[in-house]
């Protein structure tokens, strides 16, 4: 099977991920949505955080394990490895 039939969706999804992300910080910047707020407190709010903060993660992580299996899937055999 062919590395790039994987990694090229791979990147492409990063990409449309990392582009999720900008728009985002863009809008928490620019105010996009005040007094639209989806909590109602303080610990509604830090709970909301939490739980997607992680997330932000999803890009750059995608990026690094489809360059792994881009590297590991086009490495030159090597002549141990039978």
């Amino acid at each position: 099977m062919r590395p790039l039939a994987a990694v090229v969706p791979a990147l492409l999804g990063a990409a449309g991920l990392f582009a999720i992300v900008g728009w985002a910080f863009y809008a928490q910047a620019a105010g996009l949505g005040e007094g639209q707020g989806v909590t109602d407190s303080a610990a509604q709010s830090a709970l909301l955080i939490a739980c997607y903060t992680p997330l932000l993660a999803w890009p750059p992580l995608l990026v690094a394990v489809t360059v792994a299996y881009y590297r590991r899937r086009t490495a030159c055999a090597s002549p141990l490895a039978a």
